[in-house]
């Protein structure tokens, strides 16, 4: 029994010591989209799954000491480097339990930013992963939904990986502003979008239908489920 103790807990500091790569199938707007999840003792990169021998942007970067996230985000023309809390997100466990990838899994839900969500994670993985923002559970969350089915992330492959850097995210940190001056900054672009589209179409101050997708709602009269007239 002893034995079998100790050899269970070098397996967990093992994998906890490791650079690991999961893959996750991400759904949203319709389509599936794949991403890349490394992640290590000290940082994780959620990027774009490359589609071509080029060299992928680094997408979204956790750092676990410094309790942060740090990512890139494309509103119209602009782009935002934006620095956010680590695991914001306040979790309720559920009864509901599964395997995925061989990994037993208990489920738990949370409200984020204007979404309900339910997560699978598994206790035998580092509790810092998780695809995109998430995370925050006592283990890895390998799939993520949410309640108006509009998003989902599911984990489909879990290898071990070389080290990797994020150098280029390292360099512009004094440059990111805050989530509340994103948010500011996000409305103010689909403000002036929206006047950009009215005066393009002869149409000062008449109505245009915007829908915005993203999984925060920052925005709700351009981010509801049908879109909203704006004036």
């Amino acid at each position: 029994m002893n034995r079998l103790y100790i050899i269970f807990i070098f397996f967990v500091n093992h994998i906890h010591a490791q650079t690991l790569k999961l893959q996750y199938d991400t759904y949203y707007n319709g389509n599936t989209y794949q991403n890349i999840l490394y992640v290590n003792d000290s940082m994780s990169i959620w990027e774009d799954m490359p589609v071509s021998s080029e060299e992928t942007e680094e997408h979204l970067v956790k750092k676990i000491k410094q309790q942060s996230i740090l990512y890139k985000d494309h509103v119209f023309q602009k782009i935002f480097l934006v620095s956010d809390s680590l695991h914001p997100m306040q979790w309720e466990w559920l009864p509901y339990t599964k395997e995925i990838l061989t990994y037993p899994c208990k489920s738990a839900r949370t409200f984020f930013r204007g979404r309900e969500y339910k997560a699978y994670f598994t206790a035998l993985l580092p509790s810092h992963i998780g695809p995109w923002k998430f995370g925050g559970l006592p283990g890895a969350i390998l799939e993520v939904t949410s309640s108006d089915a509009s998003y989902h992330f599911q984990a489909t492959k879990i290898t071990e990986a070389d080290s990797f850097a994020s150098a280029s995210y390292n360099k512009y940190q004094e440059e990111a502003i805050s989530w509340s001056e994103y948010c500011y900054r996000f409305i103010k672009a689909v403000d002036q979008y929206a006047r950009y589209l009215q005066t393009a179409n002869d149409l000062p101050g008449g109505k245009i239908n915007m829908k915005i997708d993203r999984p925060e709602i920052i925005y709700p009269r351009v981010q509801n489920a049908a879109g909203m007239d704006t004036k």
